[in-house]
């Protein structure tokens, strides 16, 4: 799923994008392979995304993995 479809079905309010590159490895993040770009997308008052700066970049991504959190929802692509 590419991440602009995904960030429309989840109906959190706050996301935090990592954007490894192709083929990392999961067991290595943080680790051995560091993240490329790291960004925060919010929704607005109304639960529009606004596409702009590195989501506008990212959006055709892939996604790999959705980790919920107490504050939001990281978002892993590549």
């Amino acid at each position: 799923m590419k991440l602009i479809k995904c960030l429309n079905i989840l109906k959190a309010t706050s996301f935090s994008i990592f954007v490894y590159p192709k083929g990392h490895v999961k067991e290595n993040r943080g680790m051995n392979e560091a993240p490329i770009q790291i960004f925060d997308v919010n929704r607005t008052d109304k639960g529009k995304i606004i596409v702009q700066g590195f989501l506008q970049k990212y959006k055709d991504y892939k996604v790999k993995e959705i980790i919920p959190h107490s504050t939001g929802i990281n978002i892993v692509v590549e």
